[in-house]
């Protein structure tokens, strides 16, 4: 019988690593007012990201994607801003600080998305794409 054995480092954790230990800390973000012209020029292109979290006052309110602003036919960038097209957080985009590396594949497998915020009590602590989680994992067949 195959099974998956999940490792960080020399460690083996029943559920994997946990979350805190393999996101991006201090992520770039972005404010509710910008426009998402100036979002796509200073933050996107310049910075060759496409997946930002929107804060207002040290709280964490979502995150805004190129997709998203995509969505937006150019001449309406400018007076369109973050807060209009804001995804909001909720239980398919956000995980817990906590949170193992087996849970948030489950919550890949569910969801289908590749980025997550990763927030402690409405505060962002980071943001953890499935590329960070599959560079530490190692996954090797076993016989039990």
């Amino acid at each position: 019988m195959r099974r998956q054995v999940i490792s960080h480092g020399s460690r083996l954790a029943a559920g994997g690593p946990i979350v805190a230990s393999l996101m991006i800390r201090d992520p770039m973000t972005v404010t509710p007012e910008l426009s998402l012209a100036e979002l796509a020029d200073a933050v996107f292109l310049k910075h060759g990201i496409s997946f930002v979290p929107v804060i207002e006052n040290e709280v964490l309110l979502g995150y805004v994607d190129a997709r998203i602003v995509q969505k937006i036919d150019l001449e309406n960038r400018t007076t369109t801003i973050v807060d209009d097209v804001v995804e909001s957080t909720n239980k398919d985009n956000t995980v817990c600080y906590g949170s193992t590396a087996v849970e948030l594949m489950d919550t890949v497998k569910r969801t289908g998305r590749r980025k997550f915020l990763v927030a402690d009590r409405q505060k962002l602590v980071g943001v953890i794409t499935l590329s960070d989680l599959t560079s530490v994992l190692t996954i090797s067949d076993g016989i039990e």
